[in-house]
């Protein structure tokens, strides 16, 4: 915890992630555990959230592209290869030193996984449990020596139309992009 940074000085032009920093990352966030349960906290049990994310360079089998994470299949699930998908800068507001990120990663959430059970207020337990993801993820990236960045200026509704998802029933919830600085030792 003493490491994790969310600021990059020097962003690494050429930095490509590996398939088990990709697996790690997927997995800390929203994976299933030894307990068959997931490794961040639910209310009610009920998982909300969802993941998805571009992969902006070939690593390995794992191809550039839009992708959606599996947990009971610990996959990561192709949406699109698409050039579009790639131009962060459309989608995401403030970009100073993140241009060259390695990975953007999305969480939604599908609202009725919660609501019909705590109603108004699932939007605050989706909201925790969506942080928890954020904060295994940062963790896990930083044993990586990645940079976990969390944006909040996304323009939603370019976002969840490259997700195909409908704004409404499943929405956007957070962002994270992690990269590489060439200043951290």
């Amino acid at each position: 915890m003493y490491n994790r940074r969310s600021q990059v000085k020097e962003p690494v032009t050429n930095y490509i992630l590996t398939e088990e920093i990709i697996s790690d990352i997927f997995w800390s966030g929203y994976g299933l555990n030894y307990k068959h349960t997931r490794v961040v906290p639910s209310g009610g049990a009920l998982f909300p959230l969802e993941l998805y994310g571009v992969i902006m360079q070939d690593v390995g089998k794992i191809k550039k592209g839009l992708y959606h994470y599996s947990p009971s299949l610990n996959a990561l699930e192709l949406i699109s290869e698409e050039e579009d998908v790639f131009d962060i800068t459309s989608y995401i507001m403030m970009l100073q030193n993140l241009e060259n990120t390695s990975l953007v990663r999305f969480t939604t959430s599908i609202f009725s996984r919660m609501t019909f059970k705590y109603d108004a207020r699932a939007y605050r337990y989706l909201l925790l449990e969506a942080g928890a993801m954020l904060q295994n993820i940062s963790l896990v990236a930083t044993k990586y020596k990645l940079v976990s960045t969390c944006i909040g200026g996304t323009d939603d509704n370019k976002v969840e139309e490259l997700l195909g998802i409908d704004g409404i029933k499943e929405s956007v919830v957070n962002c994270l992009l992690l990269t590489r600085d060439g200043s951290w030792q």
